[in-house]
């Protein structure tokens, strides 16, 4: 029988094999602020937490936004209830989700000293 413990994994950026596509498909069901995260809940047990910021374009060709910690304003809740079509590992070893209605939303490893941000699967964490 398979083990079904819970994983943690600490890595600076994503490794090559790494696989992003785990994301296509899953709904973004909540987004949540605190004065030191953003944390995006996806469906199936899913969630991706930013420990310093996000970056987001409204469509794939649109100009990027930043949202910085801590947040005092943001249009990244327009997309709660939108699902993944596309995800994966950028170039620097981030993250890139692109949306279903074209929104584009990356995670990137941007601290040399702290966890930039986590993902929660069903199996585990990685901290990245």
């Amino acid at each position: 029988m398979a083990s079904t413990a819970n994983f943690v994994e600490r890595m600076y950026g994503l490794t090559v094999a790494f696989d992003a596509a785990m994301f296509i498909g899953l709904e973004i069901e909540s987004i949540t602020y605190a004065e030191n995260a953003i944390h995006l809940s996806l469906s199936d047990g899913f969630a991706i937490r930013s420990m310093t910021g996000i970056r987001y374009r409204g469509t794939e060709l649109g100009n990027p936004r930043e949202d910085r910690l801590p947040v005092s304003e943001s249009s990244l809740m327009g997309t709660v209830g939108t699902a993944v079509a596309g995800a994966v590992r950028t170039a620097s070893g981030g993250l890139a989700l692109t949306l279903r209605s074209g929104a584009v939303i990356e995670f990137e490893d941007d601290s040399d000293q702290y966890e930039s941000y986590s993902i929660t699967t069903p199996d585990g964490e990685i901290f990245i």
